[in-house]
């Protein structure tokens, strides 16, 4: 009955639906998936993340469940928790080419911890266009992932460079930086001050009664 909703454009009761079908089977991993994905879509990330972890525990070589549940994981900007997820499911279904391309938007589009800015975006560049490659959708989303990847390979070029430039400031700074002992241009330079010679020692005194 939720599915009827769903095509009606009537979220609220396909909401209703899906959370009593949940509700009744709870083992039933499509039930919770369903119920996941329209929480999600109307912004419950949590509680979307709870419903695609049962589907998981439910069905736990099912890779669209791990799909599902990186989604949620990434709306909650759990973004090293999704990163996972989505491994996961590729390592499950390696066909599953959603999961690879929400992976490559994850990389674009996410800080991840403990993975820098060219790593992630090259990552991901590779993951869409991996995607695009086997995909092969339809002309208009085609035309948008193309820009896209388009605009992710600008970025990474101009990271690039940006890290070429800093490298040669360094390294110009490091040979124009002056040895500590060396004057610098300009700079007065005092001689060194000369002792004054040291005085005559004094005659001894004359003795008594002169010389004989």
């Amino acid at each position: 009955l939720g599915h009827v909703f769903v095509d009606l454009g009537d979220d609220k009761k396909a909401l209703v639906s899906y959370e009593k079908a949940a509700r009744l089977r709870p083992t039933l991993a499509e039930a919770q998936e369903n119920y996941g994905v329209l929480l999600l879509r109307q912004g419950f990330a949590t509680e979307a993340t709870r419903a695609f972890e049962a589907a998981g525990k439910n069905e736990p070589r099912s890779g669209r469940a791990q799909l599902h549940l990186g989604n949620g994981l990434r709306a909650e900007k759990r973004y090293a928790d999704a990163e996972q997820a989505y491994k996961m499911a590729l390592e499950l279904d390696a066909a599953l080419l959603d999961a690879r391309f929400n992976l490559g938007l994850l990389y674009i589009d996410n800080p991840v911890p403990g993975q820098e800015e060219l790593v992630r975006l090259q990552k991901g560049l590779a993951a869409l266009k991996d995607y695009q490659a086997k995909a092969k959708p339809e002309p208009a989303v085609a035309a948008r992932l193309a820009d896209y990847i388009d605009a992710t390979d600008k970025r990474i070029q101009k990271e690039i460079k940006r890290r070429e430039r800093e490298e040669r400031r360094k390294k110009e700074d490091a040979t124009a930086k002056p040895d500590p002992g060396t004057p610098k241009p300009g700079a007065a330079v005092t001689p060194p001050v000369a002792k004054p010679p040291a005085a005559p020692l004094p005659a001894p005194p004359a003795t008594a009664g002169g010389v004989k």
